[in-house]
């Protein structure tokens, strides 16, 4: 199950602007086990960085994210080392 509560996501504009740009407000959402879900939306709704911060990619700002009752936050510090490595030689990976 995937379950997000009150998750919140945002960003610092560019230097020299005040204020912050929100990618993900609020966004409330449970994904039983065996679900097909499909996020929809236009470009910039935040739906790449939501997918990111599921898979422990991205840090959210605010709110919490499990799948299968695991806090992405927490166990994110514990595969961080192991996970940038795997990024690096996925892509030079040929199959």
């Amino acid at each position: 199950m995937i379950l997000l509560e009150n998750v919140i996501k945002e960003y610092d504009l560019p230097t020299g602007k005040a204020g912050q740009l929100v990618a993900a407000d609020r966004l409330t959402l449970e994904v039983p086990d065996g679900e097909v879900f499909g996020l929809v939306g236009p470009n910039g709704a935040g739906k790449t960085t939501t997918l990111k911060m599921i898979c422990g990619l991205m840090l959210q700002t605010a709110g919490r994210i499990t799948v299968n009752k695991i806090d992405v936050e927490q166990r994110r510090s514990r595969r961080s080392n192991t996970l940038a490595t795997s990024r690096i030689f996925s892509k030079s990976m040929k199959i």
